[in-house]
């Protein structure tokens, strides 16, 4: 089943003109995730995404570009306050299981602001074992940069729905970027405008 969902997570889907709307919504059994589609716009590329959200405005999304194909995560936490310059930087993910079994991980983030991060280039068949296995992940942050511990409940249902979007996506109105073709950076959230009406 997991050799299945990687590859489906793999596939990029075409993009084609149209009116604008999400082609994708879904709470279905998965805890706290919500897995939606975004058809994207001028400057967001169209993305399927899970996301958990917290009540102070946190939010944790992982996301499946549908134009160039890269999975990345993109962290929110309203807690952090990084005076960090905007750039690469390095940090580490701690998954728990039963019988606190531990597995972790070392990979580059993208700091975009002081309580915005991305990891770009998720390695899928590193990440999703862990991700779907495991009670709860930790994104051990370096310095003094507070961490940020997010429940997996529901993430198996989560990734299931990811690609159920995935494969609606290939009939979906989307937005058609190739003919005013611009770099979008992989750090962007594609829910923002979706789902908040403004950028966050």
């Amino acid at each position: 089943m997991k050799k299945i969902l990687v590859a489906l997570l793999f596939a990029t889907a075409l993009t084609t003109q149209s009116a604008y709307a999400d082609f994708y919504n879904s709470k279905n059994n998965a805890g706290a995730w919500t897995v939606f589609g975004t058809p994207g716009g001028e400057n967001n590329n169209a993305a399927c995404v899970a996301q958990v959200d917290w009540t102070d405005g946190s939010k944790l999304q992982v996301v499946k570009d549908l134009e160039d194909g890269e999975v990345y995560l993109w962290i929110k936490n309203v807690d952090w306050n990084i005076a960090d310059t905007p750039g690469s930087y390095e940090l580490r993910l701690n998954f728990y299981g039963s019988n606190n079994r531990v597995a972790g991980m070392i990979t580059q983030y993208y700091l975009i602001n002081k309580n915005v991060v991305a990891i770009p280039n998720v390695n899928i068949n590193t990440f999703l074992d862990k991700f779907m296995d495991n009670a709860k992940m930790n994104f051990v942050m370096p310095g003094s940069i507070q961490n940020m511990t997010v429940s997996l409940t529901g993430s198996t249902k989560a990734i299931e729905n990811l690609v159920e979007c995935i494969k609606v996506s290939k009939n979906a109105q989307l937005y058609d970027r190739s003919k005013n073709k611009k770099a979008v950076p992989d750090t962007q959230s594609p829910a923002a405008v979706i789902k908040g009406g403004t950028s966050l």
